[in-house]
């Protein structure tokens, strides 16, 4: 059971009831939500500064520039296309799919065949397809079966994983995405229950970027909610049941994670976000099955933090944890039921 306060609890403020929101679907940090999380200060695409003119100088009008082809790219647009293709011809056999699975495999064929143009685009960060280059035809699959495709998911996952490392700012971010995009779908499509989808947007937020410390207090912000968010679904759960097992164990991590930024953040003489005294979720838990949907869309909720982190991370370290902590929140949001995306990690 959630620990019982000792006394009556402050009254929500509005802050604190748009920060419980992260349990829910919405995440407050400084007026941000998870839909829409604003982010600050340079990235990997930062404009230079610009000086003053003189008061009988005209403002000249800046000479755009094409920017430099994204390392990885284009064999990136490649691996994606065949995905996709793979997937095309998996709903053209005569495979045994029930309607759900069809429109799940519909949905990555799509999200696929959307990253491969954005990859070919002048910036793929930008996540438009605008500008985009025809790639070649990709080969026909030697292999067409659901089996062979969830390999194929894994293997692209890993693929656009090794570039996370070397890269920074949205291109770090791009990269993860689609790595743990490919990962949930990989799940998803060897799950047997239906999966939810996630809309795309026609016109992504696109977001700015954080310096490495307050990448680090805006998840450990919504960390304050998650940890609380487990206790009160925990409450709920049968005790030896695997549901309770997994939540505990969700919590148990949640709980490492809010400790390892919080010493971080102190080594750096950084401030730490403190928690709020009430949160107020959403999802009334009343039993298990509502316990579960608590934890699924706070994990949910929790992704595109880690994705702005991941975006924020300038030393080695940092990224390495703000990596781990995108795929292991997106894993979770998607093992607890949560809607598989086109773009995890990116505000939607």
């Amino acid at each position: 059971m959630a620990p019982t306060p000792s006394r009556a609890p402050a009254p929500v403020t509005r802050r604190a009831l748009l920060r419980a929101a992260g349990l829910l679907g919405l995440a407050a940090t400084a007026g941000c939500s998870v839909s829409d999380p604003r982010i600050q200060g340079g990235s990997d695409r930062t404009a230079s500064p610009g000086r003053s003119a003189s008061p009988n100088e005209p403002l000249a009008s800046p000479t755009p520039s094409a920017p430099p082809t994204m390392p990885g790219a284009a064999a990136g647009a490649q691996a994606e296309e065949a995905v996709a293709t793979l997937a095309a011809a998996l709903l053209g056999s005569k495979a045994d799919l029930d309607p759900g699975r069809r429109r799940l495999i519909a949905a990555v064929r799509d999200a696929h065949r959307l990253h491969a143009a954005v990859l070919r685009s002048p910036d793929p960060t930008a996540r438009s397809a605008a500008g985009a280059t025809p790639g070649p035809t990709p080969a026909k699959p030697a292999k067409v079966s659901l089996d062979a495709l969830i390999a194929a998911e894994k293997s692209l996952a890993a693929r656009h994983a090794k570039l996370v490392p070397a890269a920074r700012g949205l291109t770090a971010l791009l990269f993860g995405s689609l790595s743990v995009a490919a990962s949930t779908y990989a799940s998803a499509l060897g799950s047997t229950t239906n999966v939810p989808i996630a809309a795309t947007s026609a016109n992504p937020a696109q977001p700015e970027v954080l310096d490495d410390v307050a990448g680090m207090q805006a998840v450990l912000a919504q960390l304050h909610a998650v940890v609380y968010g487990y206790q009160l679904a925990i409450g709920r759960l049968a005790v030896g049941s695997a549901a309770r097992t997994r939540a505990v164990n969700g919590l148990t991590g949640r709980r490492a994670l809010r400790d390892q930024l919080t010493t971080i953040l102190l080594s750096r003489k950084a401030s730490v976000p403190a928690a709020e005294p009430a949160y107020v979720p959403s999802v009334k838990v009343v039993n298990a099955s509502s316990a579960g949907r608590l934890i699924a869309t706070m994990e949910t909720a929790f992704v595109p933090f880690t994705g702005q982190w991941l975006a924020a991370a300038a030393q080695p370290a940092d990224q390495a944890l703000a990596w781990a902590s995108m795929r292991q929140a997106a894993s979770l949001a998607r093992t607890w039921g949560g809607p598989v995306s086109a773009w995890p990690g990116w505000p939607s």
